[in-house]
């Protein structure tokens, strides 16, 4: 017969789901940061696009709309 400490497996449980959780927060850390950074290059480039064809102001009402 062999006899387990309960308490040792709970503590060995809890450090592989401490390592799964920093693992997923850095997972998700990096890909915010990552999608945020690619939204950002795409809003500057929409903006820059829009201020290079926006003459006047009726003209970057017109361009937003789109």
């Amino acid at each position: 017969m062999i006899l387990v400490d309960g308490c040792e497996v709970k503590r060995k449980y809890l450090d592989i789901i401490q390592e799964i959780i920093q693992l997923l927060e850095r997972n998700i850390h990096d890909y915010i940061m990552t999608t945020n950074k690619r939204i950002s290059k795409e809003i500057q480039a929409l903006q820059d696009n829009i201020q290079g064809r926006a003459d006047t102001t009726e003209r970057l009402v017109e361009l937003e709309a789109v």
